[in-house]
């Protein structure tokens, strides 16, 4: 199965941990806890194919090879939000491994119900919309928003910083993935 790049928690980290500035493989195995070298090593070789990511080696001896974040406007504008979040990033790769994270966040472009997001992604149980919502709500893309009308009514919408991020994320979904 593959998973986009904001999915993958370790794709993630390293990003994070590059963006501080160059780092040799040896330093990110050691700054980022439970990273596998051979895990390392397939992440970084996808960042540094899809250009988000650079690698330049010494040509003394020994070789020495540093890795280094490119600047990319999608990506520098996620790290910034993923800075202020407090939440782990674990968190933030849960809600984005959901194959429909990026079609609700699609829809909540215009205040919607559940029950009408439901209608327009075929496939969603209530649950996993209600627990999508939730975490969007929590890493803080996405306002709940309760109506007292009767019976009352509850509807969600992207904040500000979600309309912010949106075309960001979107892009991002769409330049790597993971397995």
């Amino acid at each position: 199965m593959k998973r986009n790049l904001l999915s993958c928690k370790w794709m993630l980290n390293i990003i994070l941990l590059l963006s501080e500035k160059p780092y040799r493989p040896s330093e990110i195995k050691r700054n980022i806890k439970g990273l596998k070298e051979r895990v390392m090593y397939d992440r970084l070789s996808k960042l540094v194919e899809a250009g988000i990511v650079g690698k330049e080696a010494s040509k003394g001896y020994p070789k020495e090879t540093y890795y280094y974040l490119l600047e990319r406007g999608e990506i520098t504008a996620l790290l910034e939000w993923l800075r202020t979040l407090n939440v782990p990033v674990e968190i933030v790769s849960s809600v984005f491994s959901c194959k429909w994270t990026p079609q609700i966040l699609e829809l909540l472009k215009a205040p919607s119900s559940p029950k009408s997001i439901k209608l327009k992604i075929e496939g969603i149980s209530d649950k996993v919309l209600h627990e999508r919502l939730r975490e969007l709500q929590e890493i803080e893309l996405v306002e709940r928003r309760v109506i007292p009308t009767k019976p009352v009514s509850v509807v969600y919408e992207l904040s500000e910083e979600g309309k912010r991020l949106l075309p960001h994320i979107l892009k991002t979904c769409e330049l790597i993935a993971c397995k």
